[in-house]
């Protein structure tokens, strides 16, 4: 008889746990879901804000660029990326090239009007008389003292 009151009373509790944890288990998935669906929004939002704040940074940079902070020194100065000097084509127009690299280090007039900017660090693009790019020297070495050769 004993054995028998502890058999059913195992079954008993048996039972009544695993509608325990069951209403438990419900309970919290519910819970946890709805934590991630708060996350996920949250993870979003902070993703456009970096978005934002990434494509802020690229603009002061090129801002900062644009404003040649030269005092005596060049290599100071905020300087456009080789990326950015592998972008510039033949064809290009001067507008072109000052968008994507900034204004020049130096800007000379040569014979039959061709225009020579210069970027140092970088190279020369020459320009002919309607604006475009005719030609792109590149020269990593090109330095403030080689500017007039």
């Amino acid at each position: 008889m004993k054995k028998l009151l502890i058999i059913f009373f195992s079954i008993f509790l048996i039972g009544f746990c695993e509608e325990s944890i069951k209403q438990i288990t419900d309970t919290d998935l519910k819970f946890i879901t709805e934590k991630i669906e708060k996350l996920e929004k949250r993870l979003s939002s902070l993703e456009k804000e970096v978005k934002s704040i990434d494509d802020s940074m690229k603009e002061i940079r090129k801002t900062l660029r644009n404003l040649q902070i030269y005092s005596r020194y060049p290599e100071e100065t905020i300087r456009p990326s080789e990326e950015h000097w592998k972008l510039i084509k033949k064809g290009m127009e001067k507008k072109e090239v000052e968008n994507i690299l900034g204004l020049p280090d130096v800007q000379q007039k040569g014979a039959r009007d061709i225009e020579t900017w210069v970027y140092y660090r970088l190279g020369r693009i020459y320009f002919n008389p309607d604006g475009r790019v005719i030609n792109i020297e590149t020269n990593k070495n090109l330095s403030p003292e080689e500017i007039f050769r």
